[in-house]
């Protein structure tokens, strides 16, 4: 290894190796045409479909995506983590919860702001006291099963 060019990239080759860099870095070689290539014609049928929807989409609809797309990508890791869940478990509801849900939330976002404001703070202030109630049954139940230990 005379050259030292090729000893430079061996030292490249090696840090990124220490680091488990190999897989970004394959990725990073692939081309937008080898990517798509290498897709199976189900899921470029799904992609195409979806382009067609977007260049469809009125502008004022492409803005308003755009937005939540960069919203999301704001988000921490752990908040990411949290919408994808959030987004899961609405999916797995019945077509017809799911339409009670969004009709709710339509119906919601009428509202004028402070009454918004007003039955978010009631939905949280329940919320918390679920979560005590929860807190405080599961204590009586560690109570309850540490005396019936005791007494054998």
């Amino acid at each position: 290894m005379k050259n030292p060019r090729s000893l430079r990239i061996w030292m490249l080759v090696l840090a990124f190796a220490s680091f488990d860099l190999a897989p970004a870095l394959a990725r990073a070689d692939e081309t937008p045409r080898s990517r798509w290539e290498s897709m199976s014609e189900e899921d470029r049928g799904r992609i195409r479909e979806n382009y067609r929807k977007w260049k469809e989409m009125p502008d004022a609809r492409r803005s308003e995506l755009r937005g939540r797309f960069k919203r999301f990508q704001s988000m921490t890791p752990d908040e990411r983590k949290g919408m994808r869940e959030r987004f899961r478990r609405f999916k797995e509801l019945s077509p017809e919860r799911q339409a009670r849900i969004r009709e709710r939330f339509r119906e919601f976002k009428k509202l004028p702001p402070e009454e918004r404001k007003r039955r978010l703070q009631n939905l949280r202030q329940r919320r918390q006291e679920r979560r005590l109630e929860r807190q405080k049954n599961r204590q009586d139940r560690r109570t309850l099963r540490q005396g019936r230990r005791r007494r054998r």
